[in-house]
């Protein structure tokens, strides 16, 4: 059985999603992201699309609330400093919301680049925090709304194995690929390894599971179909589990395996449950 007759849990993955009870940047944008791209798994209603709309407009809004003067994002409103992933993952949230033709407020998305390229420019890698996964997030961001930092990229890259870990060379590679340098991306993602990867700390807000989801997006990039059919077969089996997973590692699931339908798309036989 192929990963496009395979049950997603995508209306109860879903309503977990959006009925989160808390307000925080990392919990809005999850639960508003996947909702970009629920037509690639089904033919929606207007009625649906509609309530669709709203929700993805209500979402940045509100998330609109938490960019600072600088243009990073904030974890929650009313907080004075941002935060690295929050900023990276509601940006990405934007750029692929404008792509779908949702309206950004005035000069937010502008000064999210603003912000992410000084930070990218300024980054020092250190060891304790394991911001190296930040740095390569940070850099795909930018990759995906075509201001790829190359000079970042090229000096992240050049690092030494022991100090870029395997989900940072990961997203790296996936920068590359947007930035139009294939070959390198290969190379990078070469080293990428699936079967052992380990779960990121607190601060990526992720799991395993959503690193994979990562790898996936890469794989779909790349052309790498067989091994994009089998992260997407494991994908499918954990979102159709009653396994609970959080928000971002169910909101990026979401995403990459709508990436994968949309990129192999037989028709649209994905189950709701």
């Amino acid at each position: 059985m192929d990963a496009f007759t395979r049950s997603v849990n995508l209306t109860q993955r879903l309503g977990y999603l959006i009925a989160y009870p808390h307000g925080c940047g990392e919990q809005v944008t999850s639960g508003a992201f996947p909702q970009l791209f629920l037509s690639d798994f089904v033919t929606l209603s207007k009625e649906k699309a509609d309530e669709v709309n709203r929700n993805v407009s209500a979402a940045i809004s509100k998330l609109h609330e938490n960019q600072l003067s600088n243009g990073g994002f904030t974890y929650w409103k009313g907080g004075r400093y941002a935060d690295d992933w929050v900023t990276s993952y509601i940006g990405q949230f934007f750029v692929e919301a404008e792509k779908k033709g949702y309206v950004l407020p005035s000069g937010s998305k502008q000064s999210w680049l603003n912000y992410q390229n000084s930070e990218a420019r300024q980054w020092r890698y250190e060891g304790k925090y394991q911001n190296d996964f930040a740095q390569a997030y940070r850099l795909y961001t930018l990759a995906l709304a075509n201001n790829a930092d190359i000079a970042s990229m090229n000096r992240l890259r050049e690092m030494s194995t022991s100090m870029v870990s395997n989900a940072a060379r990961a997203r790296l590679a996936a920068a590359y690929a947007l930035a139009g340098q294939k070959k390198v991306a290969e190379t990078l993602f070469s080293k990428v390894k699936f079967d052992n990867q380990d779960d990121d700390d607190y601060s990526s807000y992720g799991s395993a599971l959503r690193n994979k989801a990562m790898g996936l997006e890469t794989a779909l990039l790349l052309g790498k179909a067989e091994l994009a059919a089998d992260l997407a077969l494991e994908i499918s089996d954990r979102l159709s589990s009653s396994e609970w997973l959080s928000t971002q590692t169910t909101a990026y699931s979401l995403y990459a395996m709508a990436r994968y339908v949309a990129k192999n798309k037989t028709g649209k036989n994905w189950t709701l449950n």
